[in-house]
C-alpha cells in the first residue's frame, strides 16, 4: 500500500462516541482505498517521539523577540511532547469536555503547533483565527463555533491581541476562559504558564505516552478553518485528522518529501494551504519544522542559511527575487529538494514567468480551492500552471497507479466560442478524502453538527469557481472566473457585499462598493469604488477613520479609492465589479 507507511497506527474504537463528519460507508471506502487510516496526527507525532525524540522538532524564527514575547526556542520531539502533555493537562483542569472548541489567535511561533497538537491530544477541536482579524470578524466567527476557551499572544503592531480577545468576549457568551502566552498579561486573562503550573499541582491524570491510540480517532473533528467559497459570510469548515492528512499527502507525495527532513514554513498556519503544505508533512515525515513569521526577507534568507531546509515555500511573485538572489551568488539553496509556490487564489495569473527555473529546485505549485481542498502539482515547462485535471487528480501526478485525492467535474453547459466551435464552461465541483460536506455547527446551537454545503446528486461540492475544459495533455479545467462577491486578500476570503454596505454608510459617499486590485505578493488587495456625495468633497482620511471606528480588520480598509460616476449593475441589480476599471 503506497500510503501505509504514513498512516499506520492503532484505533481505540471510541470514535463512534464523538463528533463524526462522515458516514460509515465513506469511512470504509476511503480506508479500503488506503487514503484514510486509523491514526490521529497526535498519535503519529508520538510515533516520532519514540523513534527520534532527540531530533529537533520545532524552532522559532530567530527574530522572535522583534514581534512577540519570549526568546526564540528550539525544541526536540521529546521536549515538545512534554509541553503538549502540560497543555493537555491544563485543558483537563479547565474541565473542558471532549469536542469543546478552543479558538486561538497566535503568531508563527512554536506555541501554535504545540497548541494544535495539545488540542488533538485532549480530544478538543481547535480553530486557528487569522491574526489579521479584528473585533468585527472575531465576534462573527466566534459566535458561529461557540468556543469555550480563547488563547492569544502579544504580537507587535496596531493592536494588543490579549486585550482584543478580552474585549471580544463581551459578545460571545460561550467563552469560559481567556488565556495568553507571556508573563505580562492584562487583567482578566490567565497566563498559560500559570495555568500549566496549577494543572501540574491539581491534575491527577497521568498520560500514558506508550498508548498509541489517543483520546480520539482519526475520523473525529480536529480543526476548524474558515471559508472562501460560495457563501459571502464567514463559514467554519470542520476537518478530521483524515481530512488533514489527505490534504498534506497531496504536497508530500508531489514534492517527494524525505523522512526526517527540514521544513521552513513562511506562511501562517491558519489556512488549509499552510497546514497541508507544512504542518501535516512535518508530522508524517518526522521532520524538523522551522517557523517564520510572515514576512521578513532578511530573516527568511538567514533561516535558509542556518537551517538548510530541504523544503520551503514562497508566494508566487516572490520566486523572482529568490531566483535573482541565487543568480547573483547571494544565496545558497543547494539543500532544497523542492520549493512550494503558494498561489493566493485558484485561477491566479502566472506572475513568476520570468524566473530562471534552472537555478531552483523542482517547484510545487499549491493552491487552496476555496479553502475546500488543496491541489498541488509539480511545475513543468507547460505554462498552464493553474490548470487541474478533469476527473481524478492523482498524487504524485508523475507516478503510474498513484492514489486519487481529489475528483473534479464541471457543472455547466456548452457555449459557443466564436469560430473555434463549442466549449464547455461551468462551475467546478469537487469531492474526495480531504473535502468536508458541510459547515461546522455547535451542538449547543441546534443539535446539529453540520450545515450541508451545496452538492449535486453524485456528492460533488460546489466551489464557486467557473472553469472551462481545455485539452492540455488530457482534459484539464482552466479557471476563467469566480464568484462576483468574493475578494481574496492574500488567500483570505472577503465578502464584498458586506463591505459594500459598510462603505456606503459613510456620509461622504452616495454609493460605494468593494473591488479587488492586483497585488504582486498577496494576489489581491481591496479597493473601494465610490460615487462621491453631492454635499461635500470626499476625504479619504475621514473615510479611513470611519472604517477604523467600525473595528474592521486593517486589510478591509481600502488601499485606494476609485471615484466613478456610477456603480455598474446587471439587469438584476447585482454589482458588476469586473466592469469597474481599477
Amino acid at each position: 500500500m503506497l500510503l501505509g507507511k504514513y498512516l499506520t497506527g492503532s484505533n481505540d474504537n471510541r470514535w463512534c462516541l464523538l463528533m463524526i463528519l462522515c458516514d460509515q460507508s465513506e469511512i470504509d471506502g476511503y480506508t479500503k482505498e488506503g487514503v484514510w487510516g486509523q491514526a490521529t496526527l497526535d498519535a503519529l507525532f508520538r510515533k516520532n517521539v519514540r523513534s527520534h525524540g532527540d531530533q529537533i522538532a520545532l524552532s522559532d524564527p530567530p527574530n522572535r523577540e522583534d514581534f512577540t514575547c519570549g526568546a526564540a526556542r528550539r525544541l526536540t520531539y521529546s521536549e515538545a511532547d512534554e509541553i503538549i502533555n502540560d497543555l493537555s493537562a491544563m485543558f483537563r483542569v479547565l474541565k473542558l469536555d471532549r469536542d469543546d472548541v478552543v479558538a486561538v489567535q497566535l503568531p508563527n511561533t512554536v506555541e501554535l503547533p504545540l497548541m494544535i497538537l495539545a488540542c488533538f491530544r485532549a480530544g478538543l477541536i481547535i480553530s486557528i483565527l487569522p491574526t489579521s482579524w479584528r473585533q468585527a470578524e472575531l465576534e462573527r466567527a466566534l459566535n458561529k463555533i461557540s468556543p469555550k476557551v480563547l488563547i492569544s499572544q502579544y504580537i507587535a503592531g496596531d493592536v494588543n491581541f490579549p486585550d482584543l480577545m478580552r474585549e471580544t468576549t463581551v459578545n460571545v457568551p460561550s467563552i469560559r476562559h481567556i488565556l495568553a502566552f507571556g508573563d505580562d498579561v492584562p487583567d482578566g486573562i490567565v497566563a498559560v504558564d500559570k495555568a500549566i503550573s496549577f494543572a501540574r499541582e491539581n491534575d491527577n491524570f497521568i498520560f500514558d505516552a506508550a498508548d498509541n491510540s489517543g483520546p480520539a480517532g482519526a475520523n473525529d473533528v480536529a480543526i476548524i478553518s474558515w471559508n472562501g467559497t460560495v457563501s459571502p459570510d464567514l463559514k467554519p469548515i470542520p476537518r478530521t485528522h483524515n481530512h488533514l492528512i489527505s490534504a498534506g499527502l497531496t504536497v508530500l507525495l508531489e514534492a517527494s518529501l524525505e523522512n526526517q527532513g527540514s521544513l521552513l514554513c513562511p506562511f501562517s498556519l491558519s489556512g488549509l494551504a499552510a497546514l497541508g503544505a507544512f504542518f501535516v508533512p512535518w508530522i508524517l515525515t518526522g521532520s524538523s519544522l522551522h517557523l517564520h513569521q510572515p514576512f521578513d526577507r532578511f530573516c527568511f534568507m538567514q533561516q535558509i542559511r542556518l537551517e538548510k531546509p530541504t523544503f520551503t515555500g514562497l508566494p508566487a511573485a516572490a520566486l523572482t527575487g529568490l531566483s535573482g538572489g541565487v543568480k547573483k551568488g547571494n544565496l545558497d539553496i543547494s539543500s532544497l529538494k523542492a520549493l512550494a509556490c503558494l498561489w493566493p487564489t485558484f485561477g491566479s495569473r502566472n506572475s513568476s514567468a520570468n524566473i530562471d527555473a534552472s537555478l531552483l529546485p523542482p517547484i510545487i505549485d499549491i493552491v487552496s480551492i476555496s479553502e475546500l481542498a488543496l491541489f498541488s502539482h509539480r511545475r513543468s515547462d507547460n505554462p498552464a500552471i493553474n490548470f487541474i485535471p478533469h476527473g481524478d487528480c492523482k498524487f504524485p501526478s508523475f507516478t503510474e497507479g498513484a492514489p486519487s485525492l481529489i475528483t473534479t467535474r464541471l457543472k455547466g453547459c456548452a457555449m459557443r466560442n466564436g469560430s473555434a466551435g463549442t466549449m464547455l464552461v461551468g462551475q467546478l465541483m469537487i469531492k474526495g478524502p480531504m473535502v468536508c460536506a458541510g459547515w461546522f455547527t455547535p451542538k449547543t446551537v441546534d443539535g446539529e453538527e453540520l450545515a450541508a454545503l451545496e452538492t449535486d446528486g453524485q456528492g460533488f461540492i460546489a466551489t464557486g469557481v467557473k472553469c472551462e475544459i481545455v485539452d492540455e495533455s488530457g482534459p484539464k479545467l482552466k479557471p476563467v472566473d469566480r464568484l462576483n462577491n468574493i475578494i481574496y486578500h492574500g488567500g483570505l476570503a472577503v465578502a464584498a457585499e458586506d463591505l459594500d454596505v459598510i462603505y456606503s454608510e459613510f456620509s461622504g459617499v452616495e454609493h460605494a462598493v468593494a473591488v479587488s486590485v492586483p497585488d504582486p505578493i498577496l494576489g489581491e488587495r481591496i479597493a473601494a469604488a465610490i460615487v462621491p456625495g453631492s454635499e461635500a468633497g470626499f476625504s479619504y482620511d475621514d473615510f479611513k477613520s470611519f472604517l477604523e471606528n467600525r473595528e474592521l480588520a486593517p486589510y478591509k480598509i481600502p488601499c485606494r479609492v476609485i471615484e466613478v460616476k456610477e456603480i455598474p449593475v446587471d439587469d438584476e441589480g447585482v454589482v458588476v465589479r469586473q466592469a469597474i476599471e481599477t
